[in-house]
């Protein structure tokens, strides 16, 4: 067999790889967002992140049931998902309320021990008090009138409450998936392939003639 032959199937078997690796890029399973809570002087008073199916990437709200991981740091404390899933009390105050067609959290009336309160970001145990609760920020709705004043606080049973500060704005930005990455570095490599394929074809066709 000739070398230009051999040279055109693995050509050929690079661009169908290629368009694998493109086409699982682009239909990738999961969908992860960093966040960030500023106050007017960007001081950065929270961050965290979390991960959902791509299939509910249409949806209006979703909530702690929709996700598959959840992080925040506040404070040097750090919460997770399964330290909300352990919220099981009706007295404790847990939401989040994230619309993917906005990109912004979503205030509610959160119910609790206390009664209803207004919040975007919540994951607060009450008995002991631990935990978190962000309040919508200045500008959003406020549906419990408790006050939409973007109030950062962390609970934790030695201190039981301390204001972190006024978000005064939140920004969430998309994360690639490693995996992502893999695939679309490997698919630009075999069009880069395919490319160098084809000049060297077209270069022994010109010297031939």
């Amino acid at each position: 067999m000739r070398v230009s032959n051999l040279v055109s199937m693995a050509s050929s078997v690079m661009a169908a790889a290629a368009i694998i690796c493109f086409t699982h890029a682009a239909n990738a399973t999961t969908i992860t967002d960093d966040f960030t809570f500023t106050t007017a002087s960007n001081t950065v008073l929270a961050t965290g992140s979390f991960s959902y199916d791509s299939s509910l990437s249409s949806s209006t709200s979703l909530s702690y049931a929709d996700l598959s991981s959840f992080s925040i740091t506040l404070g040097g404390q750090t919460y997770n998902l399964a330290f909300v899933e352990s919220l099981t009390s009706a007295s404790d105050y847990v939401y989040f309320g994230y619309d993917p067609a906005t990109n912004s959290f979503v205030a509610a009336a959160v119910p609790g021990y206390f009664g209803p309160y207004s919040g975007i970001l919540a994951g607060l145990g009450v008995s002991p008090n631990i935990g978190f609760f962000i309040d919508p920020l200045v500008g959003q709705s406020d549906p419990a009138g408790t006050g939409a004043d973007g109030e950062v606080a962390l609970y934790y049973p030695s201190e039981n409450q301390t204001l972190l500060g006024v978000a005064a704005n939140f920004s969430v930005t998309a994360t690639p998936l490693p995996s992502t990455w893999v695939m679309l570095i490997a698919g630009l490599a075999g069009l880069g392939f395919l490319a160098y394929g084809g000049s060297k074809r077209s270069a022994a066709v010109t010297a031939a003639a």
